[in-house]
């Protein structure tokens, strides 16, 4: 490993990457290592998980195109020079040659893509929260600006109101409109307080909904790397999603209860908690605590309470 790769923390390629994955990667790592900061550094930059970030650079996850688009506009604007557009050109080729080469299992894939289409959505609300926050901001500032404004007027009004009686009702009606004005941006600061609280509300559901998608792949990369059949075992999963009896249910999920399938067998209580009507739940719940597997069965909670229509 170079001295460029210790700085920014990034691990050897594995010598198992396909030729394809392999090329791209190692044009990917050039371009990020001009950066010349850390994995973790950058993730924090980008609001995303170090490990993340970690794992697209070594070839070990599909790498979004949206990823590839960001650290090419960070590498243009940290070496004061675009990427040329045959570069750019040359990387889009090699990451649908990579799009096209890497298939693994279908539930797998699924999960992946999931997971990468909530992570973009956690991203955005982030952005948009800050985008509140800073409107609120500007707002209070020139509230208190006003504020101020008003109480200078109000001060020389009293001043000169013996003096200056035909001047009287230009002060007032000026005083009068600042007044309105701060009312309506005081009314403007609510309703994007409002709308910021809800915005904090969703990220909070998309950060857990992105957090257990992201545990649901681990789970379904342990599972595929110990030979188990992704495909059959998420096909049995839906259908007793769909049509299992509350027993049938108990059953499945207590065969699920250890080891990687633990998630999916909290993911398959969340699922039928959304779906079905509330006796089957309050019957589902029951059952599970009846049979000791009070973790998954408190799992679901969170979820069925957000997620469940009013």
């Amino acid at each position: 490993m170079d001295a460029k790769a210790r700085t920014t923390g990034l691990a050897a390629l594995s010598p198992d990457l396909p030729p394809t994955v392999e090329a791209f990667v190692t044009d990917l790592r050039t371009y990020f290592a001009r950066l010349d900061v850390s994995v973790r550094a950058y993730a924090g930059r980008r609001h995303m998980d170090p490990g993340t970030v970690s794992r697209y650079l070594n070839g070990s996850r599909r790498t979004p195109w949206s990823f590839v688009t960001t650290l090419l506009a960070d590498v243009a604007e940290h070496c004061g020079a675009p990427v040329t557009a045959d570069a750019m050109a040359g990387l889009r080729r090699l990451h649908d040659a990579v799009s096209e080469c890497r298939q693994p299992g279908a539930d797998l894939q699924r999960l992946q893509d999931r997971f990468l289409e909530q992570d973009e959505e956690v991203r955005r609300l982030r952005l948009r929260e800050r985008a509140l926050l800073e409107a609120i901001d500007e707002r209070q500032q020139q509230l208190a600006r006003q504020s101020v404004e008003q109480s200078g007027l109000q001060a020389k009004f009293n001043e000169q109101r013996h003096t200056y009686t035909a001047a009287l009702e230009v002060w007032r009606e000026r005083c009068g409109t600042l007044m309105r004005a701060g009312s309506a941006l005081r009314d403007e600061v609510a309703d994007l307080r409002r709308q910021l609280e809800d915005t904090r509300v969703e990220l909070r559901m998309a950060e857990e909904r992105c957090h257990l998608l992201e545990e649901q792949l681990d789970a379904a990369e342990e599972l595929l790397s110990e030979g188990v059949s992704g495909a059959s075992l998420m096909e049995a999963l839906e259908a007793a999603d769909r049509t299992a009896s509350v027993p049938e249910l108990v059953q499945l999920v207590g065969g699920l209860a250890t080891g990687p399938r633990g998630v999916i067998a909290s993911e398959l209580v969340t699922s039928v908690s959304r779906c079905r009507p509330v006796a089957e739940v309050q019957a589902l719940l029951g059952a599970l605590y009846g049979a000791g597997l009070h973790k998954h069965a408190e799992a679901a909670l969170p979820a069925m309470v957000a997620m469940r229509p009013r």
